[in-house]
């Protein structure tokens, strides 16, 4: 489905965005590093979404989610996995990308709805 692609690269546009912002002040080698691993899952996941096969569809969409939920993990291994510093870092980060990330998160919750089948009446 085309607008679903159009919609997986949008996310994934901000949450590469949300990283860089994440990683960006201190590190750009590790800003590079998180980017080029969540670019290529990115396309992996991409590529297998609009595979013609279910099976490569479903995995695509799960390698899409992981992707998007690997990003967390990153920013913990980042400061040690140390939850102060990484509350620390969420809270200097400018008020656009924290909307963002509101966002990007409320549309993570409510994806599974565009995929429950209509009733019938």
């Amino acid at each position: 489905v085309p607008w679903f692609a159009a919609f997986a690269i949008l996310i994934s546009d901000a949450v590469l965005t949300v990283a860089g912002n994440i990683f960006g002040d201190n590190s750009s080698l590790q800003t590079v590093f998180v980017t080029l691993i969540l670019l290529i899952l990115f396309y992996i996941a991409n590529e297998l979404i609009l595979h013609e096969r279910r099976f490569f569809r479903y995995l695509g969409i799960f390698v899409w989610f992981f992707t998007v939920f690997s990003l967390p993990f990153f920013v913990l291994a980042n400061s040690n996995f140390n939850i102060g510093t990484v509350l620390k870092t969420i809270e200097n980060i400018e008020g656009v990308y924290k909307l963002l990330f509101v966002l990007c998160g409320l549309t993570l919750l409510l994806l599974p709805l565009l995929f429950v089948p209509k009733r019938k009446v």
